[in-house]
């Protein structure tokens, strides 16, 4: 892994310029621009407003809905948007993987470091609901470095072992918008973990963003530290898929430019 870093910090140059390619590509003749990285999430936090708070009537804790969802959904947009255009963006750049020595990682991290300044840019419309709230923030927010730490090795690992699949089975595409579909309704997105059965907890606290999402409402919401018994599962599966997705990923990138 060492060998892997280092080699990678040889050419982040490349990453930064693909990350901004990406960003320029993804709003070149829209209209609105990059107001759809604050709008998209607002959307689906609206629908989740008005369909879990004002007709499911879900609990929220006591806080007020649209924060409470608009917490959650934030990193889960940046999480799926992430996993699903780095999945795609080895064919993407079938002309420079085929022609050009480079480590072939620098195409899927790129695509993510592009999402995550769309998230970035989201944030600051989180801490400006923040404030109309008159939500305070306390010394739990010294976390949130590590929350993201944790999010990032996920959504990299989860991305380098897909996009490497995808380069050979691209069912991968069609099945993946259907498996974050299933996993947003798995998480505690638009529902509180009070909503879980205690039978069934167990089992629900091994998927790996429940921790991560729980984290983030501890530490803006209820000024608390994250609660352990939920982090522990996210911070070992993320490091466990970053290691496992990394490795892949390398093992098989030497035969990228045959297959593209």
């Amino acid at each position: 892994m060492l060998a892997y870093f280092k080699e990678l910090y040889r050419y982040r140059e490349l990453v930064y310029v693909l990350s901004y390619r990406e960003i320029i590509i993804r709003y070149k003749q829209s209209v609105i621009g990059i107001l759809w990285v604050v709008v998209k999430p607002l959307l689906m936090m609206g629908m989740f407003t008005i369909v879990f708070s004002k007709i499911a009537r879900l609990p929220s804790e006591g806080i007020p809905y649209p924060i409470f969802s608009y917490c959650a959904v934030l990193p889960w947009t940046f999480l799926s948007t992430a996993i699903s255009s780095a999945t795609s963006s080895l064919p993407n750049y079938e002309y420079i993987v085929r022609r050009i020595y480079f480590p072939k990682e620098c195409i899927p991290i790129a695509v993510i470091f592009s999402a995550f300044a769309d998230y970035a840019v989201s944030l600051l419309i989180f801490f400006c609901m923040l404030v109309f709230y008159k939500v305070k923030i306390g010394m739990a927010v010294i976390w949130f470095p590590m929350l993201l730490l944790i999010m990032l090795l996920f959504t990299i690992g989860c991305s380098l072992a897909m996009s490497s699949v995808n380069v050979k089975y691209r069912d991968i595409n069609t099945a993946l918008p259907v498996f974050l579909q299933l996993w947003m309704f798995g998480s505690p997105i638009a529902y509180s973990m009070s909503m879980v059965p205690d039978n069934l907890m167990i089992i629900y606290k091994l998927n790996p963003i429940v921790g991560l999402l729980e984290g983030f409402r501890d530490i803006f919401l209820r000024n608390k530290f994250p609660d352990f018994n939920f982090l522990w599962p996210s911070i070992v599966f993320s490091f466990l898929i970053f290691v496992l997705g990394y490795t892949y990923f390398k093992s098989k990138e030497k035969y990228f430019a045959d297959i593209l």
